[in-house]
């Protein structure tokens, strides 16, 4: 079995089997689980280079990639369905050696008509991972070939603002569909005030909640890009998360539902608010865009929204037009 141990910012893998024993250091956590099961494979094969069969299906690549890595990743479970529909797809069942561009080209086109763009992009990004994976998993994968596919250009839809009619419309939808699911409401409020990602929301822990000095730790393991922060709230969100306290169920994570439990609610929800081009991504939008007219600075932005880069919060943020006109006019805003 294998153990992983932090050191120095650095990831130690050790393995052992049947009395054999080596241990290697990496920069990621995750390149460490790779070799670890790498090695795993070869001691228990007595096969060093711990090599597949040269027949091997892309089909073989995806179904160890899933049972080995996908549940060392933070979207685990959604990785897992992605790869389970990708199962479905005839061109990974045919023998590795046997891919060309022309097949994977005609599965991209075939898929691009029933899925948007970002959704297949998010899809091949898998499979690449897949790929790139596949030597360490044992197999011999020409890498290249899935470097090589052009992917369909993202055209970026407008995001509209949610106005106050909007998301009063909204929390009155939530509020009924609260009986079906009581961790709705609050996920909504609290999303619209702190501009937490969904996936941030869901792994939330009630030990990550400082109620006293008021700021919730986002642990980064559970951001998209990997790196922590504190997330500093005021007294409104303090009662939301008592409320919520108060009728949950005992549990360690604050909304402990599943991603797609949580997409079909809000389904529901913004149907019922007439809101239908709401996304659940959109309330972070929205919460920047708030932050930005309470007169934070883009630092101070970043430092709650978690983004790496300004440029990419400039694009998230969208500061009311009639804020604007107001200042430009030198109005009271």
């Amino acid at each position: 079995m294998a153990s992983f141990k932090q050191r120095n910012q650095r990831w130690v893998a050790q393995v052992k089997i049947a009395g054999k024993f080596k241990s290697a250091t990496f920069n990621i956590k995750q390149e460490a689980q790779i070799w670890a099961a790498q090695q795993e494979l070869a001691m228990i094969r007595g096969d060093s280079h711990a090599s597949e069969t040269s027949n091997a299906c892309f089909a073989d690549v995806l179904k160890k990639y899933k049972a080995i890595i996908t549940p060392t990743k933070r979207g685990a479970e959604n990785e897992a369905i992605i790869i389970n529909r990708l199962l479905r797809e005839a061109w990974v069942d045919i023998p590795v050696s046997n891919l060309n561009l022309e097949l994977l080209s005609g599965f991209r086109d075939q898929r691009l008509i029933s899925v948007k763009s970002s959704t297949f992009k998010r899809e091949w990004a898998i499979v690449k991972a897949a790929a790139n994976a596949a030597e360490a998993l044992g197999f011999d994968v020409p890498v290249k070939l899935f470097k090589s596919l052009i992917l369909p250009k993202i055209f970026h839809r407008e995001i509209e603002r949610l106005l106050p009619s909007d998301e009063r419309r909204l929390l009155e939808a939530a509020q009924k569909i609260s009986s079906q699911n009581i961790y709705i409401l609050p996920l909504i409020k609290l999303a619209l005030a702190t501009g937490m990602r969904r996936g941030e929301m869901l792994y939330l822990h009630w030990k990550d909640i400082n109620i006293n000095d008021m700021f919730i730790d986002v642990k980064a393991i559970n951001t998209k890009s990997g790196y922590g922060r504190y997330i500093p709230f005021n007294s409104d969100i303090a009662l939301i998360i008592e409320d919520l306290r108060l009728i949950a169920p005992p549990n360690e994570r604050v909304f402990p539902i599943s991603v797609y439990a949580l997409r079909n609610c809000f389904e529901k929800i913004r149907l019922l608010a007439g809101l239908p081009y709401l996304h659940f991504h959109d309330l972070r939008h929205e919460a920047i865009s708030r932050f930005h007219e309470m007169g934070l600075t883009l630092p101070e932005i970043q430092s709650i929204s978690g983004h790496r880069e300004l440029s990419m919060l400039q694009r998230y943020s969208h500061a009311n037009q009639m804020h604007l006109r107001k200042k430009l006019a030198g109005g009271v805003v």
